[in-house]
């Protein structure tokens, strides 16, 4: 019987290791501040990025590239980083207009390995934008 007790503690063990670090659930709100957007059929975003819940200092960086998917509209599909100071949350998906749009959290590392969820994105003014991360 203690074999198989020692069996079954070994098997409990090894699926908590492989679990990986907690899932992270609920919103992540965000500002960012455009440093650099290119435009054309390749663009890209670099955005400084600041926490809503904390008062001061830089929070992380995010970066977004997008190819365009027509001539005749601004539909675009895009992937994207975004660094923060648990880990990193990849985002991806197409979107039409850049002043508002969503894309799907496609995974991330550190504290987010398991994440999934939505990003939903809108431009506030010139060069800010409001990140919101609804994670599951």
């Amino acid at each position: 019987m203690r074999p198989l007790a020692a069996v079954l503690v070994v098997l409990a063990l090894a699926a908590g290791i492989a679990s990986g670090s907690p899932n992270v659930t609920g919103p992540i709100y965000l500002t960012g501040i455009t440093l650099e957007h290119r435009g054309g059929a390749v663009s890209s975003w670099y955005w400084s990025l600041k926490s809503v819940r904390r008062r001061t200092g830089a929070f992380g960086y995010a970066v977004l590239a997008c190819v365009a998917v027509s001539r005749r509209t601004t539909l675009r599909q895009c992937t994207g980083t975004f660094v923060l100071p648990r880990g990193r949350l990849s985002v991806a998906g197409t979107f039409l207009y850049q002043q508002i749009f969503t894309l799907a959290v496609t995974g991330g590392t550190a504290t987010y390995s398991r994440a999934s969820g939505v990003l939903s994105a809108r431009q506030l003014g010139a060069g800010a934008f409001e990140f919101i991360f609804s994670l599951s």
